[in-house]
């Protein structure tokens, strides 16, 4: 993946898939504990890990999402996505068949990466001109 050696990416794996824990209470170590939820704050892995996902994700919207994008300049290419940290600003034409397009990209994405969309914490904007019902249609 992304060039690095399989055993590389075994380590990482072996990093973040069911990791275990021991306490030592003065003096004895406790049993093992299987963590049950995602990484912590402050892990020294998770911006790497959010670097290798967002590029992943970019990756796919340039394959995949052909269509999307809008042109920001004439002769400019389209632009379909930003990315800021751990927020994406995904911009395309307000029709049926590239908001569809753009949703088979994030669900193949978090399908991928266990991530999901926080849909409270998500919002579809609209150009001026796109008529109420169309921005109503699309966003059902």
């Amino acid at each position: 993946m992304f060039g690095f050696p399989v055993e590389f990416a075994r380590w990482i794996l072996q990093c973040v898939e069911g990791p275990k824990f021991a306490f030592l209470l003065n003096g004895p170590r406790t049993r093992w504990i299987e963590a049950s939820c995602g990484f912590r704050q402050g892990c020294p892995l998770s911006p790497y890990l959010l670097i290798l996902c967002s590029e992943l994700l970019s990756l796919a919207f340039s394959q995949r999402g052909n269509s999307l994008g809008v042109m920001v300049a004439p002769s400019g290419p389209r632009i379909s996505h930003l990315l800021y940290a751990d927020d994406i600003f995904i911009t395309s034409d307000a029709t049926k068949s590239c908001v569809d397009q753009c949703l088979v990209v994030l669900y193949e994405y978090c399908t991928w990466t266990g991530q999901r969309i926080n849909r409270s914490n998500s919002m579809v904007m609209f150009g001026k001109p796109t008529p109420t019902g169309r921005c109503n249609r699309l966003t059902r």
